[in-house]
């Protein structure tokens, strides 16, 4: 039994792809939404007082920064073909 389930050392993504240059357009836009979103309550939750709890603070920092790789992550997408899928 591997460590997680649901991905198995045989799995390996080798191309991810969308169907248009726009699509991957949006889904970045929406994605920068979202960090911009976690940057300000990251921001809002830091502590001002030494030693208090950075719990917040870190969660939201955490996100922001992973949904940032995933955008580039989605800045490496190739357009498979410029129209809708079929």
């Amino acid at each position: 039994m591997t460590d997680n389930p649901i991905i198995t050392p045989d799995d390996e993504i080798k191309t991810l792809t969308v169907d248009s240059e726009q699509e991957k357009i949006e889904w970045i836009a929406l994605l920068k939404t979202a960090v911009d979103f976690h940057e300000q309550c990251a921001q809002a939750c830091k502590p001002t007082i030494i030693g208090a709890d950075e719990t917040a603070y870190k969660i939201h920092n955490a996100w922001g920064r992973a949904i940032l790789e995933t955008i580039w992550l989605i800045e490496q997408w190739t357009v498979e073909s410029e129209g809708p899928a079929g």
